[in-house]
């Protein structure tokens, strides 16, 4: 068949066939852990039986010179994806008669006034062996000139150039369908740089940053539990407190219960924190992670689950108990508050000296009130991490009596299994975790992953179509052995053509709930 009738039927099947939705997730929804893995090289360019259930191919002979692109996936890259040990973006691009030796060049769009710190890896470049599909890794540096309220966005024109019996042909997409819908566009984060006071306002529920090399955290608000992400690394040199103050309790905390009045003939009952914690007359401790003492009144219950599915309640600090008001005498102690709650995630590297989350410190001179327990802290980085300083605390909180308040609770999770967070008390969980050598682009379908968590755990993974507009693939469950580690594990459920979100949740975590499920982009070709 002449070469040129081949090059039509293969321009005829683009055409009739529907291009695959490709969008790399966004960190709304779940935390997407990056890391820096080098990409496999592809062991053949020959198609496995059965590795495309989501798309035909028509094994037709590529023609260089026909060389055509129509689309462009994701729709967004971020600032910071690939540096300080978080994952490089990846942009796949479709059209038809893409070949062997195919170069992806991204340039900002005529007219934009910013110019895109990125680097296009095109040694790693994946071509399908259908001719329809080419993926590239992408590092994106960090930009001060480029974030919200300075320049939140620049748009880039993606080209691809391949080489034919004659010159190099080169074909670019700069809009879809008109000047106001990018092929392709760089959104601009906040960073802080140079260490400093990064302050974070809890009037907004979420963080997002291309990178955070801070001397301390400050907060300003209380509507809000902080949840800081960073796209790249985390540094942040001083302490980082949440703890309870008195009564009143941490970030997201229960407060204590207030001591009860005294009276000229009987005095009242103290109120009971949010822990259930009862007076009798001095106050039992707020429990969470651990029970309270009683005080003697009695303390309350634990709550929650080791493994920090959620930071919602359950999973927060409880109050300790007031002490009774003393009969002819004075009024009862106070409890202390529970301690705060915080979630901080790095696409790549964190490293910390010291957070805590402790309950706060009981009243009281006569009837005693119950200590506060302590809180909850979650932390998670796509490769490791580091402890500069104490690590993580999440104490009960003391009393004047015996009411002392419980542990809290505190999880890690990190793509390098070595990693502690050295808290005391209590030790801390492992979370699920995708390991970091995960590969960025795959040819196989369903690839032999390795996932890192607590021994004797169960979790389980999905794999989730990017566009949304399939139904997710999975769940499968695994529980870690002794050495927590699930090593080699060829996946049970196959990869969507183009980039798949492998998520991978601890045991009870909900499919919506960001602190249950972290998540990494991998993307599949042919």
């Amino acid at each position: 068949m002449p070469k040129s009738l081949l090059s039509i039927l293969g321009g005829m099947w683009h055409r009739v066939s529907s291009t695959f939705a490709v969008a790399m997730l966004s960190l709304t929804g779940c935390s997407l852990i990056y890391n820096p893995s080098n990409l496999p090289t592809p062991a053949s360019d020959a198609l496995e039986p059965d590795v495309m259930p989501d798309m035909m191919i028509i094994p037709v002979d590529a023609d260089p010179a026909l060389l055509e692109i129509t689309d462009v996936s994701p729709r967004e890259i971020l600032e910071g994806q690939g540096i300080d040990g978080s994952r490089r973006a990846v942009v796949v691009i479709t059209g038809a008669n893409i070949v062997s030796g195919a170069t992806v060049q991204i340039t900002a769009h005529a007219g934009e006034t910013g110019t895109p710190l990125l680097t296009v890896h095109n040694e790693d470049v994946v071509v399908s062996t259908d001719g329809v599909t080419v993926a590239v890794p992408i590092t994106v540096d960090v930009d001060p000139l480029i974030g919200p309220g300075v320049l939140d966005r620049i748009r880039l024109d993606v080209a691809v150039t391949q080489p034919t019996t004659g010159e190099p042909i080169t074909k670019t997409l700069v809009e879809r369908e008109t000047a106001d819908d990018p092929i392709l566009t760089l959104r601009g984060l906040r960073e802080q740089l140079g260490g400093g006071t990064l302050t974070i306002d809890l009037t907004q529920p979420r963080h997002q940053f291309s990178k955070i090399d801070a001397t301390a955290i400050a907060f300003t608000g209380n509507a809000n539990i902080p949840v800081i992400e960073s796209v790249s690394s985390i540094t942040i040199a001083n302490l980082v407190s949440v703890n309870a103050n008195g009564q009143t309790a941490g970030i997201g905390g229960g407060d204590g219960g207030a001591g009860g009045p005294g009276g000229l003939v009987n005095g009242s009952p103290g109120s009971a924190g949010t822990g259930d914690g009862r007076g009798l007359p001095s106050g039992g401790g707020g429990s969470f992670g651990s029970q309270g003492s009683a005080g003697p009144g009695s303390p309350g219950s634990v709550s929650g689950d080791a493994s920090l599915p959620t930071l919602e309640s359950p999973n927060r600090g409880s109050g300790g108990a007031g002490g009774d008001g003393v009969a002819l005498g004075a009024a009862g102690g106070a409890g202390g508050g529970g301690g705060g709650t915080i979630s901080i995630t790095a696409g790549g590297d964190l490293t910390f000296s010291a957070i805590s989350a402790n309950g706060g410190t009981a009243a009281g001179s006569s009837n005693k009130g119950g200590g506060g327990s302590g809180g909850a802290v979650l932390l998670r980085a796509g490769t490791s991490i580091s402890v500069s300083g104490a690590g993580v605390t999440a104490k009960g909180g003391t009393s004047p009596g015996t009411g002392a308040g419980g542990n809290g609770r505190v999880r890690f999770d990190a793509g390098v299994k070595a990693t502690t967070v050295a808290s005391d008390p209590p030790v801390g969980h492992r979370g699920a975790m995708i390991d970091s050598g995960t590969a960025l682009i795959v040819r196989d379908q369903t690839p032999e992953l390795t996932f890192n968590g607590q021994p004797g755990s169960s979790f389980s993974y999905t794999v989730e179509d990017v566009g949304g507009t399939e139904t997710p693939r999975g769940p499968v469950m695994l529980t870690f052995p002794n050495n927590g580690t699930v090593a080699n594990h060829g996946l049970a459920v196959d990869l969507f053509r183009g980039v798949s979100i492998l998520c991978v949740r601890v045991d009870k975590a909900t499919g919506t709930a960001d602190a249950g499920k972290n998540c990494v982009a991998i993307t599949f070709i042919p």
